[in-house]
């Protein structure tokens, strides 16, 4: 019996994977739309340049740097502020009208891509496109109003372009930021002061991208031959990009170990199937409503993913016959947890989840950490919304008379807004 001869798909699949496969059908795609746009705004506007900078723009969109905000990073914003620098350097007269070309059809073409690449709904991504424009027209003035500033009021002559494209560069950030965290806000009833933060806390993605294209602007103007240019420039962001992707790769293999630990409990029937996954979800949800910092609030998810862990230890009889309690379960869990020297915050907090906020005749307890009350008070409200069947607003009464002791009233509170925010609670 003879083996059949594979076919050129065939030996695609054998020489790359699924993932391979479809960066490469993405970049020809990417390819094919960034030449028809290119072509088009070079016939318009009669520059060279204009063309080639709406090429790169487009095509450069299959090179993305995954992000924990949800913001869209990709190497397009390199080649946007590269165009800024080839198009508009500061101390030249340039016809206005280049720049427009560069952004009217970068954008259209831009977000064409990602919708035929499938980059979600076509209406949300409009709503990109939209706050892409604004953005880039705003940088653009921000960029000829601070080079003429540095130039002509200053007198800064030589640092001119350094000095406006980095001023561009920051307001471009920031608005992006905010204006995305509004959106969030607005159409997924997310925390606008949380999304910022965590909006924020891309700069390092954002400022790598964007000195990327800087130095090939900068570079693109003192080396006659573009791709001496542009390799001075690849090579940097290069070891960049790779550090990037490990990064996200190490927090992604992170979080699928920890939502490992957290599902033996569950496993085992010494937790309700699914409790860990609700208790970090909704406490995640109610750490942004009171305000706690990103940071903080991925200790708190940890922790609530595996509040419960301590109940493993269930399984020893001498331990059921000397009898526990829930703070004993919480203890054991956070020995546990506080095996792993990076997670000793986390361990902090499962240990104390099942403390009072205060007790009789005290104040509130200083001590306590803000993100075990609201383990604590998440995870009672799971327990009664799944295993006893009450419904929001019975399991709601429920915090709100154990926030005498129990349950801080100010976690309480929080809930009543997120579950409001979520249309769970109907005032």
């Amino acid at each position: 019996m003879t083996t059949p001869s594979k076919g050129p798909v065939r030996l695609l699949e054998g020489f790359f994977g699924s993932r391979d496969r479809r960066l490469i059908s993405n970049a020809v795609v990417a390819g094919a739309i960034a030449l028809v746009f290119g072509l088009s705004a070079w016939a318009l506007s009669g520059s060279d340049e204009v063309g080639w900078s709406v090429v790169a723009i487009i095509a450069l969109v299959v090179v993305r740097v995954p992000t924990r905000s949800g913001i869209q990073y990709s190497l397009s914003l390199a080649a946007v502020v590269a165009a800024l620098l080839v198009l508009l350097p500061p101390g030249a007269e340039q016809d206005p009208r280049l720049i427009f070309w560069a952004v009217i059809f970068s954008a259209v073409g831009l977000h064409s891509t990602i919708v035929v690449l499938g980059g979600g709904k076509a209406s949300r991504q409009f709503l990109v496109f939209l706050r892409h424009v604004l953005v880039s027209i705003v940088a653009i003035g921000v960029y000829v109003l601070a080079a003429e500033i540095l130039v002509d009021v200053r007198g800064f002559e030589s640092g001119a372009t350094a000095g406006a494209i980095t001023i561009a560069s920051i307001v471009w950030f920031v608005l992006d930021v905010v204006i995305a965290a509004v959106e969030a806000s607005v159409l997924d009833a997310q925390n606008l002061t949380h999304r910022v933060a965590v909006g924020l806390r891309e700069w390092p993605i954002a400022l790598s991208m964007m000195a990327s294209g800087a130095l090939y602007g900068l570079a693109r103007n003192r080396i006659p031959v573009w791709w001496w240019a542009l390799g001075v420039t690849l090579i940097p962001y290069a070891m960049a990009h790779v550090a990037f992707m490990r990064a996200h790769e190490t927090r992604r293999i992170y979080r699928q170990t920890i939502r490992a630990l957290s599902r033996i409990p569950e496993v085992s029937s010494y937790s309700p199937k699914g409790h860990g996954d609700r208790t970090a979800a909704f406490s995640v949800a109610i750490g942004q409503e009171l305000g706690m910092r990103p940071n903080k609030l991925e200790d708190l998810e940890f922790a609530a993913q595996m509040h419960d862990i301590g109940r493993i230890t269930l399984n020893q009889a001498s331990i059921v016959r000397m009898g526990f309690t829930d703070e004993d379960i919480a203890r054991w869990g956070s020995e546990m947890i506080g095996e792993v020297p990076f997670l000793e915050d986390v361990a902090e907090l499962v240990r104390k989840q099942h403390a009072p906020y205060r007790r009789p005749g005290q104040n509130r307890d200083a001590d306590l950490p803000l993100g075990a009350k609201i383990i604590k008070a998440a995870s009672a409200y799971d327990h009664a919304t799944t295993e006893l069947g009450f419904l929001a607003l019975e399991a709601l009464e429920v915090l709100h008379r154990g926030a005498a002791y129990d349950y801080d009233p100010d976690v309480v509170s929080a809930i009543r807004t997120v579950l409001e925010r979520q249309g769970t609670v109907k005032i």
